[in-house]
């Protein structure tokens, strides 16, 4: 069985390690990160043990970039957002020149417009660039990661026993857990059916109410919650830095227009990844008190 040559832009990152585990499990690719130049490890050592081809490359260099992506069947970004929003058109441009057949924007949340818009100032700007330089590809939209939705990144604090939630608590999201976003892109990589698609995959839809609730009863214990209205500014509500608050904020108002949704669900398309529920996320991530 020939291999495809997968190259990861962000693979160190925590979803991109996430991918590399799901990739390498799967057995039908090659897989390779793209590093920084200069840049060591134990994170890279770990990988290259694993098999893993760390590319080394100048970011700003399209020559490197082109160089680095000699061979590569299909590059796929795992990249943060706003690493995603200076680099990806750059990545993309370089993909075209090497001889990428496909590329994978870095997305990975609901495909609402309003959440595309609080991901990106210009949703459509990342398409166009697909689409001009004739590049096949990819597109995944998932529920928000159990993983964020638990941190005090979203809002949770769990060790400190502290919630910050703005807006009404009772509008469903969608909701899944990364690792098996993961294993869902691996399963379809490698299938026809994702050339030239958008895949849209959910574990569930919750409410911050039901979110809450089983973090208290996984802890045994009661989450210290700051219930914000929307209308009310952000000021001094919760101990957190003031970007962090207003990140926060920005978020739950996406959730309470009912924003925070897929626009439709591809699971039934790869039946061998079964999602874990969040009383699954919470029984392997949190241990009883």
């Amino acid at each position: 069985m020939t291999l495809l040559n997968i190259l990861i832009a962000g693979g160190t990152g925590r979803f991109g390690g996430m991918l590399v585990d799901a990739l390498l499990a799967d057995g039908a690719y090659k897989v390779g990160v793209l590093s920084r130049i200069g840049t060591q490890s134990k994170a890279l050592d770990s990988l290259r043990e694993r098999g893993v081809h760390i590319v080394h490359v100048d970011y700003d260099s399209h020559v490197s970039l082109v160089e680095a992506m000699q061979g590569t069947d299909t590059l796929v970004c795992t990249l943060d957002y706003g690493s995603a929003v200076k680099l990806q058109d750059a990545l993309f441009r370089a993909a075209k020149d090497a001889g990428v057949s496909r590329v994978v924007p870095s997305e990975y949340g609901p495909d609402s417009p309003g959440m595309l818009q609080l991901m990106y100032e210009d949703p459509a700007s990342m398409e166009r660039s697909i689409k001009d330089l004739q590049l096949e590809y990819t597109r995944y939209f998932a529920g928000n990661f159990y993983e964020y939705l638990t941190s005090p990144e979203g809002g949770i604090d769990i060790p400190l026993r502290n919630a910050l939630v703005f807006g009404n608590i009772d509008v469903p999201m969608a909701a899944i857990r990364g690792r098996d976003v993961a294993r869902f892109m691996a399963a379809s990589l490698k299938d026809p059916r994702s050339r030239n698609a958008s895949l849209r995959f959910q574990s569930e839809a919750i409410t911050y109410r039901q979110l809450i609730d089983a973090i208290e009863k996984r802890i045994g214990d009661r989450l210290n919650i700051e219930h914000v209205l929307s209308d009310v500014p952000v000021a001094d509500q919760y101990a957190v830095d003031a970007s962090l608050r207003e990140q926060i904020q920005q978020f739950d108002l996406v959730v309470e227009r009912g924003d925070a949704v897929l626009t439709g669900v591809d699971n039934a398309m790869f039946p061998c990844v079964k999602c874990s529920t969040l009383r699954d996320y919470l029984k392997d991530t949190l241990p009883r008190t």
